[in-house]
């Protein structure tokens, strides 16, 4: 079996040491309890995302009605997964439940080459201004929404 130090305070220690408590077994039981814990919370966090994923492959709102919408959707969740940051994606998520009408995106925000790939047109100082009414930028946003909700209790 394999040994792992505990450090305690001194004065836990003679408090310990005065009660007569055998510190391997109460350490032991702990840490089970404690794996547990953490593995049930795991476990509970991915059936989570693949309930999020089935529920999300169902839905049929106007949102992504059209192919502008899902390639924006479809954009929008490996952009949120793979490429954005804390604040960009957390930015992102809040605009589907706020009531907006334009995007500003600017320079340095990494979601700049997609905008460039999807052929967006770019203002003097590098940033864009997407509308609402854009399929493609519902689309985006709703899946950053659906990411966010998804990571976020996890983060």
């Amino acid at each position: 079996m394999p040994k792992i130090n505990v450090y305690v305070p001194d004065a836990l220690a003679e408090r310990i040491k005065a009660v007569g408590i055998s510190v391997s077994p109460v350490c032991q039981r702990a840490l089970e309890e404690e794996v547990r814990r953490m593995e049930a919370q795991q476990k509970a966090s991915a059936e989570l995302l693949e309930v999020a994923a089935r529920l999300r492959a169902t839905r049929h709102d106007s949102v992504l009605d059209g192919e502008k919408g899902a390639r924006g959707y479809e954009t929008g969740l490996d952009w949120a997964r793979n490429t954005a940051t804390y604040e960009e994606l957390s930015e992102m998520a809040g605009l589907g439940t706020h009531g907006w009408t334009v995007l500003p995106i600017l320079g340095q925000h990494s979601m700049v080459p997609l905008l460039r790939e999807e052929g967006y047109p770019q203002d003097a100082h590098g940033g864009f201004e997407l509308s609402v009414q854009d399929p493609w930028v519902r689309g985006m946003v709703t899946a950053c929404g659906d990411v966010w909700r998804e990571v976020e209790p996890v983060i």
